[in-house]
């Protein structure tokens, strides 16, 4: 949860100096996000949204795949598009 968070500030912040794009803070949400996570199992799926960075944590999405696809550099699983 404090990954979420910090994850959740930095991206807010890089938003508001234009270095992102769209960017939608999950603050407050990531005990509900990654108790929600924690009780699934390895082999239910997930489709986490803009706001949902606890999940994709939680479920171990590195920071890196996030911020590319924050980014939207080619790292990204839809090539910055």
């Amino acid at each position: 949860m404090v990954r979420s968070r910090a994850t959740d500030d930095r991206c807010l912040s890089l938003q508001r100096q234009g270095r992102i794009g769209f960017y939608v803070p999950a603050s407050g949400q990531e005990a509900a996000q990654v108790g929600c996570a924690r009780a699934l199992t390895k082999d239910d799926w997930i489709f986490p949204a803009y706001r949902e960075i606890g999940v994709a944590l939680a479920r171990g999405v590195s920071l890196e795949r996030l911020f590319d696809q924050f980014i939207g550099n080619s790292g990204d699983l839809s090539k910055g598009r």
